[in-house]
């Protein structure tokens, strides 16, 4: 059980990550966004490159969140209604 709240926390946390780089707040470094020599060498293509791999890391995120929620809930019903001796 734990190990499937910690997974679904993963993906909130992904999710968390990528919304700045989705709006586009994130100013060209070399810590945080996509980081290759063509995309740090310009503002042009530093925040459209950003935004699709924001994106992609949202959707990574949500998908995460969504396998590990029909889990956790089918778990804490079952332990629910296991007899214990």
């Amino acid at each position: 059980m734990t190990m499937l709240i910690a997974l679904f926390m993963t993906g909130f946390v992904e999710c968390l990550i990528a919304i700045p780089l989705i709006l586009e707040k994130i100013p060209r470094n070399g810590l945080y966004g996509l980081r290759v020599t063509k995309t740090l060498s310009k503002d042009s293509i530093w925040y459209p490159a950003n935004k699709r791999c924001g994106i992609g890391l949202f959707l990574s995120g949500k998908h995460i969140r969504q396998s590990n929620a029909a889990p956790c809930m089918l778990l804490k019903y079952h332990e629910n209604t296991l007899v214990k001796y």
